[in-house]
């Protein structure tokens, strides 16, 4: 009867622990995978209703309940999404929506990657063609190549091109435009160096695409014909509180003597430290989750853009803390001073407003016990 009872709890022991393996839940690993860095915001819906919010790029969730789940996506500005999901690197879904169903069960261990993809396209060419270039975007990502170059893929968004050439080459060396949406932004330089061979790739002990702009920046105070306030940003106040709202302006000046076309402005941010309110003015839209962007078609000379948005400062944020907001602006002009179209605009946390109801009773209390102590003073003084 012992061995029995010996060999009945073992069993029990054995059983119990392969109903424990089985109950230990699944694993699901997400990935967000864009061609500019740029990511989008994902929801979870638990099989009991309950949500998961997240905007990280890899998170892996653990012993998850079998039932069926919903995972739905908010992609970044102008951008398609494709949603797979592969089980022991085998495709078992996918979709090419922004949501997905899928049903969990007990020890699965599931990959699923979001893919963002753009439909824009950036050629690249000169005359003659075997020249090093190298092509920023307004987001400070850098490609380099030789021309003829296409790149695919691409959002819509500034992008900026400067040819590897020597000085007494004639040609516009920095070209900037905008692309848009769905469609092809070619640049093309008529190279014309007079006598002096035009410096191509594999002719020259000079390197020809590196991952630092050659172009150095230029302190707009030196230049009188390229102001600073062509592009300005300013804010409401200097000080805010954690959970304060703050009006930034953005204007654009055409200090020039031409019509200025397709200016694009951007406005970058943290979104850790606060919260756009919406709607924007002026047709403004979200680029990506950092981003604001406006696309203004025509500048007269002389004229002025001008646009407003409001923003609420995060509750978190300590006294001490800085708010940094970045506008950058172009246009299809010969930008001869790009660093002129930038604009930093800081706002510090404060520990108290420094106006409004806090300081107005501090104020009204002093002033009380000011006229209680001359009152008392003048009092004894006339006893």
């Amino acid at each position: 009867m012992r061995t029995y009872s010996l060999i009945s709890a073992a069993a029990f022991m054995l059983l119990l622990g392969v109903q424990t393996a089985h109950a230990a839940g699944a694993t699901v690993h997400f990935e967000q995978k864009s061609s500019n860095a740029t990511y989008g915001e994902w929801v979870l819906t638990y099989p009991n209703g309950a949500e998961y919010i997240s905007a990280l790029r890899t998170k892996i969730l653990q012993n998850l309940e079998a039932g069926t789940y919903r995972l739905s996506v908010r992609s970044p500005a102008k951008s398609h999404s494709t949603i797979s999901i592969t089980k022991n690197g085998v495709l078992v879904q996918e979709s090419n929506s922004n949501s997905i169903t899928f049903d969990v069960v007990d020890g699965d261990a599931l990959r699923i990657t979001t893919t963002f993809v753009y439909t824009g396209t950036v050629q690249v060419k000169t005359n003659p063609s075997n020249v090093g270039f190298v092509m920023e975007d307004t987001l400070g990502q850098k490609f380099t190549g030789v021309t003829p170059a296409e790149f695919t893929d691409m959002p819509p968004i500034g992008y900026r091109v400067t040819y590897d050439l020597t000085a007494n080459c004639e040609a516009q060396k920095i070209q900037q435009r905008p692309l848009i949406e769905g469609s092809t932004l070619t640049f093309f330089a008529d190279l014309d160096c007079g006598d002096a061979r035009i410096p191509t790739a594999g002719r020259t002990a000079q390197r020809i695409a590196t991952e630092k702009d050659p172009v150095k920046p230029i302190a707009p105070a030196v230049h009188a014909d390229a102001p600073a306030e062509r592009l300005l940003q300013t804010s409401s106040i200097s000080e805010v509180v954690a959970g304060g709202v703050i009006r930034f302006t953005v204007s654009v000046r055409n200090v020039t003597r031409q019509t200025l076309d397709n200016v694009v402005v951007t406005d970058q941010f943290s979104p850790d430290m606060i919260d756009i309110i919406t709607p924007l003015k002026d047709g403004g839209v979200f680029a990506t989750d950092n981003m604001i962007e406006w696309n203004i078609p025509k500048i007269y000379a002389g004229k002025t853009w001008t646009t407003t948005f409001e923003a609420r400062a995060a509750d978190h944020l300590k006294p001490g803390d800085r708010i940094v907001l970045l506008a950058r602006g172009m246009s299809d002009e010969n930008m001869t001073h790009p660093a002129a179209w930038s604009s930093v605009v800081g706002v510090g946390v404060a520990y108290m407003p420094q106006t409004g109801f806090r300081y107005d009773v501090l104020f009204a209390l002093l002033a009380m016990v000011g006229a209680a102590v001359i009152t008392r003073k003048t009092l004894a003084f006339k006893s």
